[in-house]
């Protein structure tokens, strides 16, 4: 049987995301996909943006397709023309031209729409992004509960498609997902892709940090990576993602100190100091500057409900006397050893 092209497999994946038909292990796919290469992500946002689609969506309908995929080829059989560019131009005629077949084919009506409307495609996307300093909480369309850390972006629809219950995640976030079986619930991260059925979990995922880590409390979620098919967790069991390499560690889990943030609580059991920071600047909107080459890579125990004001931590820090502070306003500097008399 003849290989399908890869650009065709991708606009049918990309339709199918936007029909709400797309199955956990397509979602894995295209999300290798995308991470392949920044352009792949580009043009993704592009095609699923809904001013965008919707132009696209009305051309193809006011056109004649045979004229239309005539046109496409004369553009892409240039000679000397690159798989990222013929990509881009091919991409929008054929996800267009997927979605006006899957639109004729219901006999419904429809409205691709550029607006915040509710419709079959529910093209409206939602975002609850945290400052510094905050977290929050909510309660997502199907019910599941979602506690959002500090400087931290999710990204979910105003309803969830049929098949499929999808989110995306920048920063840390602890799911109580609502129960269905027949619709898996997935969160994207920069590098991850997790797929829950119904379950109790915490994502740690900021970026520019070395690690991805989800850390399973119960049910069960199955962890993948462009570069790893998946790993599924038991509960007590934590998954690693490094930047590096995209590959998945699975270790036991320290849930209290996975969820430590989300119960009010400061706990390190041997925190290197620069993750204690992160975690400072994070709650405390204060920029960390290390001074006189302070040792990051020192280790740090203990455990205090989350103060209110980021001296109290700092004090708590400096009691070890390995490491001192000053605080100008949001700036706060980083010296090693004891504060001088």
């Amino acid at each position: 049987m003849e290989k399908i092209p890869d650009h065709i497999v991708i606009a049918r994946l990309i339709s199918k995301q936007l029909t709400g038909n797309i199955t956990a292990e397509e979602m894995i796919q295209l999300e290798a996909w995308k991470q392949q290469h920044p352009e792949h992500e580009a043009l993704w946002e592009k095609l699923t943006d809904s001013y965008y689609l919707h132009e696209r969506v009305q051309r193809r309908r006011n056109s004649d397709r045979e004229a239309a995929y005539d046109q496409l080829m004369k553009r892409v059989n240039k000679p000397r023309r690159s798989y990222l560019r013929y990509a881009a131009i091919a991409l929008p005629l054929l996800v267009a031209g997927a979605l006006c077949g899957y639109l004729l084919n219901r006999k419904t009506k429809v409205n691709v729409t550029p607006s915040a409307t509710h419709t079959h495609m529910e093209m409206a996307k939602r975002q609850l992004a945290t400052p510094k300093g905050k977290g929050a909480q909510l309660i997502l369309p199907d019910g599941t509960k979602v506690w959002l850390g500090a400087a931290s972006v999710l990204n979910y629809p105003g309803r969830f498609t049929e098949d499929v219950r999808q989110v995306s995640l920048s920063g840390e976030a602890y799911f109580e997902v609502s129960q269905d079986a027949t619709h898996p619930f997935i969160v994207i991260t920069g590098r991850s892709v997790i797929q829950v059925l119904g379950t109790a979990f915490n994502i740690k995922a900021y970026k520019g940090q070395r690690y991805e880590r989800t850390t399973l409390v119960s049910g069960a979620v199955k962890v993948a990576t462009g570069k790893d098919a998946g790993r599924l967790l038991k509960p007590g069991q934590q998954a690693v993602v490094t930047a590096s390499s995209s590959s998945i560690m699975v270790q036991p889990a320290d849930a209290d100190a996975a969820l430590a943030w989300k119960n009010g609580l400061f706990l390190f059991k041997s925190a290197p100091l620069n993750e204690i920071l992160d975690e400072l600047s994070r709650w405390y909107d204060v920029e960390i500057v290390s001074e006189r080459k302070t040792e990051m890579a020192i280790h740090f125990t203990g455990r205090m409900a989350r103060p209110e004001q980021v001296d109290d931590m700092l004090q708590f820090l400096e009691t070890t006397g390995k490491v001192h502070f000053i605080r100008q306003g949001k700036v706060l500097r980083v010296f090693p050893g004891r504060r001088p008399n």
